[in-house]
């Protein structure tokens, strides 16, 4: 994915833009019940962040996920984050939870609906056309 190709400014005299976001990544299904996924991410005026993740489910229903952000810069602590996901026909409900050393603990909910019947979710749910969602953060 590219984000903010053009690089975008914002408006005002303090020289501040959006950054432009570079990622690549991969997933490798180990089985039917456990997906890596690997990602580097590159804001050109950072240094590259490394995210290394598991999703787990025991049951078609039931996921267990886990992650890794682990920055290159060594001023910059390395992240790690949980969360579950149930679905429910074509309704899918996510709860996940991170640290940041600055801010501290986040939580996250999101419920998304498939437009799909019976879609394997691991083949759609990095195509959000297909899957509209609604997402709620609390810090």
């Amino acid at each position: 994915h590219m984000y903010n190709l053009p690089n975008t400014k914002l408006s005002g005299d303090y020289g501040e833009h959006i950054p432009m976001i570079l990622k690549l990544g991969l997933n490798y299904n180990f089985s039917k019940k456990l997906l890596t996924i690997f990602e580097i991410q590159k804001n050109i005026d950072l240094n590259p962040e490394i995210k290394i993740g598991v999703e787990y489910h025991p049951i078609e229903q039931l996921f267990f996920r886990g992650g890794i952000n682990a920055p290159t810069s060594s001023n910059t602590d390395v992240q790690f984050s949980a969360g579950i996901g149930i679905q429910l026909q074509q309704f899918t409900l996510d709860l996940a939870f991170n640290h940041q050393s600055y801010i501290g603990y986040i939580s996250q909910i999101s419920l998304s609906y498939s437009l799909v019947k019976k879609a394997n979710w691991t083949h759609f749910k990095n195509i959000f056309l297909l899957q509209p969602y609604f997402s709620v953060r609390s810090i």
